[in-house]
């Protein structure tokens, strides 16, 4: 419906493969569904844009609409709906990883959000979810983050939230899976054995 969350599952391509094991979940993209069949979010490839719908087996919604109020939604929208035409931010991906003032050096910073940034920035508006994570600002979020926020997901504890397995986990992500996969090494690895013959009875 108008004002919702929308998330978008792993695809499969490597950015998807890259996002999800950085952080560490299943979703690799969100938007804010603006209704009749459309949604505004913020892609690499155009920047901030009104697409259709898409990916339904992909797709996974939050509601809003017992979260928050109409009046906040269409505030929110309107909000996103002035944002139409920046461009994507490579510096705020670049955030999750390295210190924001490297990242502002080596991409430049001609606007701030990336898809989850421009959906934070929307929820400040509109509330309805908690989208804090620790003690981070909440600017520097990821679509599994706001999915954590909203329930979709257990909260981010353990070693394999730790920055160091995040960064493997990314790393591994950058080769095809069938490279990584646990059942190919253990084929690799697995001894040949003979079959046993039976043994005559007396």
């Amino acid at each position: 419906m108008r004002g919702d969350i929308v998330l978008y599952r792993n695809g499969g391509i490597l950015k998807d493969r890259v996002v999800c094991a950085y952080t560490v979940g299943p979703f690799c993209h969100c938007e804010i569904g603006v209704g009749v069949g459309f949604c505004v979010g913020s892609h690499s490839e155009d920047g901030i844009s009104r697409t259709p719908e898409g990916l339904a087996e992909r797709r996974v919604m939050i509601s809003l609409q017992e979260r928050a109020t109409p009046e906040r939604i269409e505030a929110g929208i309107a909000w996103v709906m002035e944002r139409l035409g920046e461009p994507f931010s490579w510096a705020s991906i670049a955030d999750l990883v390295i210190a924001p003032w490297l990242s502002t050096l080596i991409f430049g910073r001609r606007t701030r959000y990336n898809c989850a940034n421009l959906v934070a920035s929307y929820l400040e508006i509109v509330g309805g979810l908690d989208i804090t994570h620790g003690k981070r600002p909440p600017m520097i979020v990821s679509p599994n983050d706001i999915a954590r926020a909203a329930g979709l997901l257990d909260h981010a504890r353990g070693l394999r939230y730790s920055a160091p397995a995040r960064i493997t986990h990314a790393l591994l992500a950058l080769f095809p899976p069938q490279w990584t996969h646990p059942a190919w090494l253990i084929d690799l690895v697995r001894p040949t054995r003979r079959p046993r013959q039976a043994r005559s009875q007396r």
